[in-house]
């Protein structure tokens, strides 16, 4: 692994024929670790392939880097070089590589004045990025759909996960029906207009330098162009499995919820509570995890019953 990894990055013209060392995987969620931290000439690059499970990952991360850099968004990382690699012909992204530590990882030592300058950072973040507004609703696939609604939007990417839950047994043909019958008229709940989601905010996904009290919010892959409620509403379910976390993204919440589409109405909460369980399931399916395909299956039908 760590020679095949060796010879793909001396494959990135920025490090060809030059002498690096990778220091760690970052990530280990994949079997095959999709990021990289690399020292070169004494500097330390973040290096990104595709991941195991989204194979636009490095496409959809360069898009939403450039496009945050255009509207001058701070506390990001920032594109340092793209492309693929001279003969494996691997999508690659490298970025400058920030000093501190995820939040997962560091959060028993932080203080009270630590939780408040996180918040505040992350607050100016979410304001600076719901600024940025486009035409249509989508995401950053490599040829990704356009849509009017975000409510259309939406339903069609239940559907994907719903079509392969059948197809796998996962979900009854009559639990998908009701599903599908609940998504009629989706449109009429939402009406704002497009704007630029992060959409993985978590402690995973926010580097924090006790030093210097900086926040650098990473990991762009699921971003996309929604509804700013979404946002808030994956915030809450991060929130809820990382519980050092929920008193500071409560505040946080409570402070931006004076903009009224930052608001999630019980409506809204119903379908994103269906996408999140969908697309966990998929997720927990091709890991091969049988206790949490469970738990999402058990929290998907108890949704649908209680509604």
């Amino acid at each position: 692994m760590k020679m095949m990894i060796n010879n793909i990055i001396n494959e990135i013209p920025l490090f060809e024929g030059k002498s690096f060392y990778i220091n760690e995987q970052i990530y280990h969620n994949d079997n095959f670790p999709a990021c990289f931290k690399v020292n070169c000439d004494g500097i330390n690059y973040k290096v990104r392939f595709p991941s195991q499970f989204n194979s636009n990952s490095v496409s959809s991360e360069i898009e939403a880097l450039s496009i945050l850099t255009r509207h001058n968004v701070s506390n990001i990382p920032k594109i340092i070089s793209y492309g693929k690699t001279v003969n494996s012909d691997v999508p690659y992204l490298v970025e400058t590589f920030h000093l501190g530590e995820s939040l997962d990882k560091i959060h028993k030592i932080l203080t009270q004045d630590d939780w408040e300058c996180i918040s505040k950072q992350l607050i100016e973040f979410i304001v600076s990025i719901q600024k940025i507004r486009n035409c249509k609703f989508r995401t950053f696939d490599i040829q990704p759909n356009q849509y009017e609604n975000y409510g259309t939007m939406l339903s069609y990417r239940i559907e994907k996960h719903l079509l392969n839950h059948e197809s796998s047994g996962l979900l009854s043909n009559a639990l998908c029906k009701t599903i599908r019958q609940s998504l009629v008229g989706i449109e009429k709940n939402f009406c704002h207009e497009p704007i630029f989601l992060h959409f993985d905010i978590k402690p995973q996904n926010i580097i924090y330098n006790t030093t210097n009290k900086g926040v650098t919010i990473i990991d762009y892959e699921h971003s996309r162009f929604g509804d700013i409620s979404h946002e808030m509403f994956r915030g809450h379910i991060a929130a809820k499995k990382n519980l050092y976390f929920y008193d500071c993204w409560t505040s946080i919440y409570n402070t931006l919820a004076t903009n009224k589409a930052m608001i999630i109405t019980n409506e809204k909460q119903f379908f994103y509570q269906i996408f999140f369980y969908v697309s966990e399931l998929s997720y927990a399916n091709n890991i091969k995890d049988k206790e949490l395909i469970s738990i999402y299956e058990k929290g998907l039908v108890s949704h649908i019953n209680n509604y």
